[in-house]
């Protein structure tokens, strides 16, 4: 069985389909689809300049046809009439992409394959990932569901209902352990301590000292204390996990990296980098040996390793570190993930330190372009991309379009003005004025601080103090402008 979908496709989006043959594709969104070749052909239109017609030829297996199977016929359903012989496929659905070709000079034909579980790559991404979808729909699964859509006060509830009716000890561990686990993220950390200490009391009465049940326990209370800024106790936790954990018969390698990448964290943030990067290498070989290579978890790892090499002085590894990390996610998160855009921007970055501009400019201009698919256009992550891109202009002496992107940090920033952070607009309205000073416009860059003066007095509300204190940060500007006149 074969369906088809039509549309126009950004070119550059296309361009990365074309170079990623005999990959997968994976759809984050609900795709309609037609059994009917020639309506697909009439939705996807002829290519412009900026966009590609594709026509998507999907095969099916008829192994498909089973429940599990990620589409439906819906024409009995579809707003369009049976005319359209319309199949729906779910958010998530993968595709291999098997080859592209030319059906004429106005029209790219791209023939997928519904992925299925028989196949490798995928197989060993998504087994990975479902280990967890197989528990009892009891009150503290209802309560998961709760934490995990960030309902933190009615997963309190239900955990403690559950611990009401707790029958055994092993039952009654696990409701203070996810009571604990919702009272964390409530930022209660005294209460969180309190429930992870009952859990532990009921460990000591009921297990061995190193049974394998501890070392959970001791690193939610480690990471409690991460939370109050107590390093030195978190250390000491999370060291107590480990131990526990890599004496276990049957180490669970997953929560040993977890263990390892807070340990890593904690070090990194007592100045201890040498100590941090070998947590952090250790980090990275245990997860590449009980997750799939694809593995988000894995880019992560990449990424704080680069994170290290970065402070250690030592780009090229980092740079190297980063690009694993942006490869990896690449494969296993959708084209426009905000992730991705992170991964572009700090590669980027690196790039830049090593005075590669053109280099650095195009993973900032990919991440920006990410973002305004992915973000609210006041995001302020918005104002870092921009900022990167402005320096990087300037730094290739592209006055002009550095001094754009500094006029949107400055619209950005009085947008999203919070008044307890003034700085970030004297900071935006500071590299706008030098930007103008480069370009030899003086007279703009004084006008521009006495209307930012203006603005600030009339928009913000400021008391006389808070007036003043602008006043002679203004003021320092000015001179500052005085010495190019």
């Amino acid at each position: 069985m074969k369906l088809y979908r039509g549309q126009l496709i950004p070119s550059k989006d296309f361009e990365k389909i074309k170079t990623n043959v005999s990959g997968l594709l994976s759809i984050n969104r609900f795709l309609s689809t037609s059994a009917d070749r020639n309506l697909a052909l009439v939705f996807a239109g002829q290519s412009t300049d900026d966009c590609t017609a594709v026509l998507l030829e999907i095969s099916l297996d008829s192994k498909c046809s089973d429940t599990s199977a990620p589409f439906a016929d819906i024409e009995s359903h579809s707003q369009f009439g049976a005319g359209e012989q319309e199949y729906l496929f779910s958010m998530g659905t993968v595709f291999r992409i098997d080859r592209i070709e030319d059906i004429d000079h106005s029209c790219v034909c791209v023939h997928l394959t519904l992925t299925q579980d028989n196949d490798p790559q995928l197989t060993a991404l998504t087994k990975y990932m479902s280990i967890d979808l197989h528990e009892r729909y009891d009150l503290t699964t209802l309560g998961m569901l709760m934490l995990e859509t960030g309902d933190y006060r009615r997963a309190e509830q239900f955990f403690a209902t559950a611990l009401t009716a707790a029958k055994t000890p092993g039952h009654r561990a696990r409701c203070h352990n996810l009571l604990g686990m919702a009272f964390e993220n409530l930022g209660d950390y005294d209460r969180a301590l309190e429930q992870f200490r009952f859990e532990l009391k009921i460990h000591h009465q009921n297990l061995p000292l190193n049974h394998p049940a501890f070392a959970p326990t001791y690193s939610n209370i480690a990471v409690v204390y991460m939370d109050r800024s107590e390093l030195d106790l978190a250390l000491k936790y999370f060291r107590k996990a480990l131990t526990i954990g890599e004496a276990a018969t049957k180490p669970n390698h997953f929560e040993l990296s977890v263990y390892h990448n807070h340990i890593s964290f904690i070090l990194k943030t007592k100045g201890h980098l040498k100590e941090a990067l070998v947590h952090r290498k250790k980090t990275l070989s245990l997860r590449q040996l009980c997750l799939p290579p694809t593995h988000p978890a894995i880019a992560e790892a990449y990424n704080n390793l680069a994170c290290i090499y970065q402070e250690l002085n030592q780009s090229n590894k980092a740079l190297f570190m980063h690009e694993k990390s942006l490869e990896i996610a690449q494969k296993s998160l959708p084209v426009d993930h905000i992730l991705l855009a992170f991964r572009q921007t700090n590669i980027g970055a690196i790039l830049y330190s090593q005075g590669k501009f053109d280099d650095a400019l195009m993973h900032f201009k990919e991440s920006l372009r990410i973002k305004l698919k992915s973000l609210d256009p006041l995001h302020p992550d918005m104002a870092v991309t921009y900022n990167n891109m402005g320096k990087t202009y300037n730094a290739l002496g592209s006055y002009e379009k550095a001094l754009e992107m500094y006029e949107k940090i400055v619209e950005l920033e009085r947008a999203s003005f919070v008044r307890n952070h003034p700085e970030k607009l004297v900071d935006a309205m500071s590299l706008l004025i030098e930007c103008l000073l480069q370009l030899g416009r003086t007279d703009e860059a004084r006008e521009r601080i006495l209307e930012h003066y203006n603005w600030s007095n009339r928009t913000l509300g400021y008391t006389e103090q808070e007036a003043q204190a602008m006043k002679n940060i203004l003021e320092s500007i000015i001179n500052k402008v005085s010495l190019f006149s």
